[in-house]
């Protein structure tokens, strides 16, 4: 498997299964996929996951690129996000998927 291929399968399993203690956009992208899940046409769930882990993908190198930006020149960008109550629920609702 080449290395896009890795990375694609690797942002389905954090979006699928993964969670966050406070609110960013890959905890947003999440609770989308959450919804997503119960849908019964797998043509349409299966579309709307592969945006999602694209969209996924792009908000992971977006959060390492603020992150450089706030260590290399204390920027302070964006927002600081709110913690998220009952983060240890989501994460085994979504476990046992």
């Amino acid at each position: 498997m080449d290395r896009e291929g890795r990375v694609r399968r690797s942002a389905r399993k954090k979006l699928i299964y993964g969670t966050n203690s406070h609110e960013c956009i890959c905890e947003t992208l999440r609770t989308i996929y959450d919804e997503v899940h119960g849908l019964k046409d797998e043509k349409l769930k299966e579309a709307i996951t592969e945006k999602l882990v694209d969209a996924f993908i792009m908000a992971k190198k977006m959060q390492h690129r603020l992150l450089y930006y706030h260590e290399k020149y204390n920027e302070p960008s964006g927002f600081t996000p709110k913690r998220i109550y009952g983060s240890q629920l989501k994460k085994a609702m979504r476990k046992a998927r």
